[in-house]
């Protein structure tokens, strides 16, 4: 670094003013700090961690269907499963009742 500070620190301090950053919720246009969003988007809005990225689950299901049917990864069926369980409640829908029950 030209100012007498180590490229680490400089990377450091760097990261961490990131972090803090200021940003706007996709979904909600909530401001939140840059290192809380991904966990503002998993816990309100349902979005999945996959892959390192963090995506709306309708997203992250087509992701898995795609590397279960197409590539055959075990590992994409296992998370499918986990995904489908974990938010069953907003995507599953029972029976509807008959007319007169």
């Amino acid at each position: 670094a030209s100012i007498g500070l180590s490229d680490r620190l400089v990377q450091e301090a760097t990261r961490t003013f990131e972090l803090d950053r200021p940003v706007n919720c996709e979904v909600c246009q909530k401001r939140y700090r840059a290192g809380d969003i991904d966990d503002h988007l998993i816990e309100v809005h349902r979005y999945v961690p996959l892959d390192g990225d963090v995506l709306p689950l309708r997203e992250a299901l087509k992701r898995l269907w795609q590397r279960v049917l197409v590539d055959h990864e075990p590992t994409a069926f296992q998370e499918l499963v986990r995904q489908l369980t974990r938010y069953q409640g907003g995507l599953v829908r029972g029976p509807r009742p008959l007319p007169g029950s």
